[in-house]
């Protein structure tokens, strides 16, 4: 969450230093990812909080009482971080595709395919993951492309970061109770790469 709000924010400098539109519509996506993982964050405490209630007395099912259904709020939670990172994704991805000039109608059947993805993915959450990882494949194939044509290190550093984005989004695929563990360790190196990358650019440009 750190990691992406930090980046949201390095991107909006960016945006009032050089005035180009991409770097503003990159500091919404992470921004809109920064909350995702904030709803994520809250609906694991009232996961925590639910357990509690189920398995204790007295004050703990105060707490409970004050938090609310806790049902609710997991399926609500749930769907919201699901659907902000999917439509997050979806935005950086058109945002690199921009020279490709995507039409509004095709814009309007991805936005529509994140929706039912997301719904859907609150049944199946393996398909919030395959579908988190082919927007990540599609965004480090175009950022491949980009490194081929100006060699630079600082793509080169995003390519990678954007790889281990995929990657944390695959290893959950694989059913071990460790995976969850190694699925934040490598997104968090993805994050951190991506927001190294940033801070080169912003002190080359200072």
């Amino acid at each position: 969450m750190a990691g992406a709000t930090l980046i949201a924010l390095t991107s909006y400098k960016f945006y009032k230093i050089s005035n180009m539109k991409k770097y503003f519509y990159f500091g919404v996506a992470f921004a809109m990812l920064a909350t995702a993982f904030a709803t994520r964050v809250l609906t694991n405490l009232i996961i925590y909080y639910n357990f509690i209630e189920q398995n204790s007395f007295g004050i703990a099912q105060a707490v409970h009482q004050a938090v609310g259904p806790a049902t609710n709020f997991f399926s609500t939670g749930l769907l919201g971080y699901r659907l902000l990172t999917l439509t997050a994704l979806l935005g950086i991805y058109l945002v690199l595709s921009r020279k490709a000039k995507t039409s509004k109608s095709v814009k309007g059947l991805l936005m529509y395919f994140v929706l039912i993805a997301s719904i859907f993915s609150t049944q199946v959450t393996l398909v919030f993951h395959l579908t988190a990882a082919a927007f990540l494949f599609f965004i480090s194939m175009m950022t491949l492309r980009t490194y081929f044509g100006n060699k630079s290190k600082k793509t080169k550093q995003t390519l990678a970061a954007f790889t281990l984005l995929m990657f944390s989004q695959l290893i959950p695929a694989i059913y071990i109770p460790i995976a969850y563990v190694v699925a934040q360790v490598v997104q968090l190196a993805g994050f951190i790469t991506m927001l190294f990358t940033f801070r080169k650019v912003k002190n080359a440009k200072n």
